[in-house]
């Protein structure tokens, strides 16, 4: 609003100021009147150019007057310029402080997320790990259950001990091979049971299957022995694994096993040199192809054995030789305590 009022000003005052003009040029025009001594032609140029140069003037002296911004355009450019400069500067230092602020962000941003990643591994490796406290605290837990069980003598079968065993001829079908390896298991069950194990029998499918293969491809006897997987304490499962050797006849009836001299004096000696003829024994039959239990010993004499070998040695004091004798034909896996007797000979 404040400029229309300004520009019609300065028309009104244009057009007042050229009017007056005007006449002045058309009455000094008529009267042919003479300005400084001039022809009256130069004299109307003048009165019009004067005429022009007051429109111009009055119309910048209403524009000086009606406008502050234009009286500092004309009087104050310089230090407008200035200004403007100094503006500029500032203007192009707060972007380049923007430029800075704004990588400085997207490097924060980008801090941000791998500090998210890492968070999140993190976390991840604190389950792991939380995990495998756990299952450290649980095998510990069980452990610390067995080793106490083993220190109170809860173990039922140590790890190798012999459950059951069997001689089964090879080539047979496998069907026939699956039946009696079942049997077999069907036995240890039972035998597990009568020693206080309430759960489960456990076996390999997949050594089962082994076992079955290896006795179809065979044609002589094969011993088939199951054995304790682990150390197996109460309230726990038997697992069972399979241990094949073939089978043949280690002695026939009447061989001579062992021959060995014994000289009675006192019954400590005595003892001292019944332990050495039973570790010779045990070394023998095993090098004679005897299959040894888990603590490598064959020989598990009866005490009905050793008191009559006693009351023998004990009718002398001279030494005497003690020969151990086949009673029956022994095979590998036979039980060789019975399946043995002693003869001393003077």
């Amino acid at each position: 609003m404040y400029i229309i009022q300004l520009i019609l000003i300065l028309i009104v005052a244009g057009g007042l100021i050229a009017y007056v003009g005007d006449k002045i040029g058309m009455k000094v025009g008529r009267k042919r009147l003479s300005l400084f001594g001039l022809r009256p032609k130069y004299t109307s140029i003048i009165i019009t150019v004067v005429t022009g140069i007051l429109i111009a003037l009055s119309s910048l002296g209403v524009l000086i007057a009606g406008s502050e911004n234009i009286r500092q355009a004309l009087f104050d450019m310089q230090a407008l310029l200035t200004k403007l400069d100094n503006l500029n500067q500032t203007v192009e230092a707060k972007n380049q402080r923007l430029t800075t602020l704004s990588a400085k962000i997207k490097v924060v941003k980008g801090r941000k997320l791998e500090l998210k990643r890492q968070v999140k591994n993190l976390s991840l490796q604190q389950q792991a790990l939380t995990k495998q406290v756990n299952n450290l605290a649980h095998n510990l837990s069980l452990f610390g259950k067995k080793y106490f069980y083993s220190l109170t003598g809860d173990i039922i079968y140590p790890k190798g001990t012999v459950v059951t065993s069997d001689s089964i001829r090879g080539n047979l079908s496998q069907e026939e091979l699956n039946y009696k390896l079942q049997q077999l298991i069907l036995q240890a069950k039972k035998l597990a049971t009568k020693k206080g194990l309430t759960k489960v029998t456990t076996y390999s499918q997949q050594e089962l299957v082994k076992a079955i293969n290896i006795l179809n491809k065979r044609d002589n006897k094969m011993i088939v022995r199951l054995l304790a997987a682990k150390n197996t304490f109460k309230n726990e499962k038997l697992k069972l694994n399979f241990d094949l050797y073939s089978d043949y006849k280690v002695y026939q009836t009447g061989d001579i096993i062992l021959t060995h001299e014994v000289t009675f004096t006192k019954l400590a000696d005595l003892e001292i040199q019944l332990k050495q003829l039973k570790a010779k024994l045990n070394q023998k039959v095993i090098q004679a192809g005897m299959l040894p239990n888990k603590q490598g010993k064959v020989v598990d004499l009866t005490l009905k054995q050793l008191y009559q070998l006693v009351d023998q040695l004990r009718q002398t004091n001279k030494s005497r030789l003690v020969k151990v004798v086949a009673k029956e034909d022994i095979w590998r896996d036979d039980s060789l305590a019975q399946n043995i007797k002693f003869k001393v000979e003077s």
